[in-house]
């Protein structure tokens, strides 16, 4: 402890809540700006009983007793150093929160100068990483979050080595169903994204007649999901149209999309219903084309 630091040891269950620590903080701050005076007073140990005056537990005190109060907020016996007005600390920052022991937490705080300072780079740092990220600083935390959960993404995606479009082509074709002549593709691809599925899906149409591919993709952690459809220039012209087809599949993961009648994208906002949405996206396109499972 000095001047412009402090450390507060305290017993409690668990590790204080951010909403806590920030209720904490503001309520010193709001009796530091009302500014009440400190007092210090002697008496007899019954007289200081009677007043209300916070003892500690266990502690033995002499016959007369120091009090300290903080206007009508706070009563208590001490022999420490105090201020002779709480307005004089000026600011009050928690920097850090911790366990010290089992059921002892312990709490870190800087006060006047140093808190202002102590904020004044906290500030600072959050108007450059805003501006790094283009936002304005109350939107820098979830730009962040969601530039580091891409990085995530395409991180999972180089873990395939560079194949995945690849591999997924190939696997796809196996998995082909065929029916008066158009070959019907309608599977998830876990960990690709939509760059990924599209070039899978000009790889499955390059060429050939009859083909009609819808893929998605479901990430829980974002709670996003990816759809897209891709038809050959002949189903086209039969009637069939990307955009219906991936709005159809779309309704069951609550999202929408749009595109071209030969290749469309959707989103959706429930990954765990992607496997209805391609049941529907089955279902739909063969309704389309005349045939039914």
């Amino acid at each position: 402890m000095d001047d412009d630091w402090l450390r507060f040891d305290f017993s409690h269950h668990a590790a204080v809540t951010k909403d806590e620590l920030e209720r904490i903080e503001a309520e010193v701050n709001r009796r530091i700006l009302d500014g009440a005076p400190v007092s210090i007073a002697y008496m007899p140990l019954p007289e200081a009983r009677k007043i209300g005056a916070m003892m500690l537990f266990g502690e033995k005190y002499p016959d007369v007793v120091r009090v300290v109060s903080v206007g009508d907020y706070s009563r208590e016996l001490c022999g420490g150093t105090h201020l002779e007005q709480i307005a004089r600390i000026g600011l009050f920052k928690i920097v850090a929160e911790e366990s010290v022991a089992a059921g002892t937490r312990r709490i870190t705080a800087y006060t006047g100068f140093r808190a202002y300072e102590f904020a004044r780079d906290t500030a600072r740092a959050l108007s450059e990483v805003s501006a790094l990220l283009n936002v304005p600083p109350h939107e820098a935390a979830e730009r962040l979050s969601a530039t580091l959960r891409e990085l995530r993404q395409l991180r999972k995606q180089a873990a395939h080595g560079g194949q995945t479009a690849a591999i997924t082509v190939e696997q796809l074709r196996r998995a082909a169903e065929v029916f008066d002549g158009v070959t019907l593709i309608v599977a998830e691809v876990p960990d690709v994204g939509a760059e990924g599925m599209r070039q899978a899906i000009d790889g499955l149409r390059r060429n050939q007649k009859g083909v009609a591919v819808l893929l998605g993709t479901a990430d829980k952690e974002t709670g996003k999901v990816t759809l897209i459809a891709g038809l050959s220039p002949d189903l086209v012209q039969r009637g069939a149209d990307a955009v219906a087809w991936v709005k159809a599949a779309a309704k069951e993961v609550k999202g929408g999309g749009g595109g071209r009648p030969d290749l469309a994208q959707a989103g959706g906002k429930s990954p765990d219903k992607l496997p209805d949405a391609l049941t529907e996206a089955k279902q739909f396109i063969r309704e389309k084309l005349g045939t039914t499972a």
